[in-house]
């Protein structure tokens, strides 16, 4: 099987074949919006239907379960909590009721949210714990042919495999016929230590191995991974809003950034399955 991607996508996927006994080659090449310092698993505040709020419910549990198993060295933090807008008390409310979680695992004080599960990891440990080897290949057109599926790109050809999966962030568009759209994200990164729990409010700030990192935009539309000066001021001006002082320390040194390309459907779900014929996406 390919595995076409090597961010957090393409990384589960790859270990889950493999702890199913299938062969799984990775390739990649060029960014990812993997590609942060630290990243930040959370539960999600129940909206919408009951199937959608299990799904994200499971989801969560099981990437904590995932990563706490097979890549303990990956986590910077455990527990976190979520600054609440007068309007998210209630459906915060519903979420710890709703039954998805463990007892205690959700506890809401105020219009904070206490999420003691939530994790910060490094996303290039669970990369490196999970990939294995990734073939550096820009594979530009996937083609089904007699013997099975063959990458092409840049005058080369992989083949054959018996499936495909996609996990190419917005990428997966062009190569999959999958539609999403990108939406542009940045975060600032600062040597500044995080006084604190983790925390979301919309935005986010966590610690880093080194530092913290908080952010992020979010540029719809958008499928471009420069950095930009104007968005590290908006990200400073975020983080103001809820956490002056920090906001004003952080401010006053230097700061380094980091963009990538998130891919969303028009739903905001995610986007798994079979496309038929040995084709997969993720």
């Amino acid at each position: 099987v390919a595995v076409i991607g090597a961010g957090i996508s393409g990384a589960a996927l790859a270990l889950a074949l493999r702890e199913l006994g299938v062969e799984a080659r990775a390739f990649a090449d060029g960014p990812m919006a993997s590609g942060n310092p630290a990243a930040l698993i959370s539960p999600r505040l129940a909206a919408g239907s009951e199937a959608g709020a299990a799904c994200h419910a499971l989801a969560f549990r099981r990437a904590v379960e995932r990563v706490e198993r097979t890549a303990p060295e990956a986590v910077i933090a455990r527990g976190a909590e979520r600054l609440l807008k007068a309007g998210e008390v209630e459906r915060a409310r519903a979420t710890v009721e709703s039954g998805l979680f463990a007892q205690g695992s959700l506890v809401l004080e105020g219009d904070r949210l206490l999420m003691r599960d939530a994790l910060v990891v490094e996303p290039a440990r669970l990369r490196e714990a999970w990939l294995g080897a990734v073939e550096r290949f820009a594979g530009e057109q996937l083609v089904r042919e007699p013997d099975g599926w063959w990458l092409l790109g840049g005058g080369r050809r992989e083949g054959p495999f018996e499936a495909v999966c996609v996990a190419a962030g917005f990428a997966s568009a062009g190569l999959a016929g999958v539609p999403l759209r990108p939406v542009r994200g940045q975060v600032a990164v600062s040597g500044e230590r995080l006084e604190g729990p983790p925390a979301s409010w919309g935005g986010y700030v966590i610690p880093c191995r080194d530092g913290l990192l908080f952010g992020a935009t979010h540029g719809r539309g958008d499928a471009g991974d420069d950095v930009r000066e104007e968005d590290t001021a908006r990200n400073v001006e975020g983080l103001a809003r809820v956490m002056p002082g920090l906001a004003a320390r952080v401010a006053s040194g230097p700061l380094a950034a980091v963009a990538g390309v998130r891919a969303a459907a028009g739903d905001h779900q995610p986007v798994a399955g079979s496309l038929g014929d040995g084709l997969f996406v993720l």
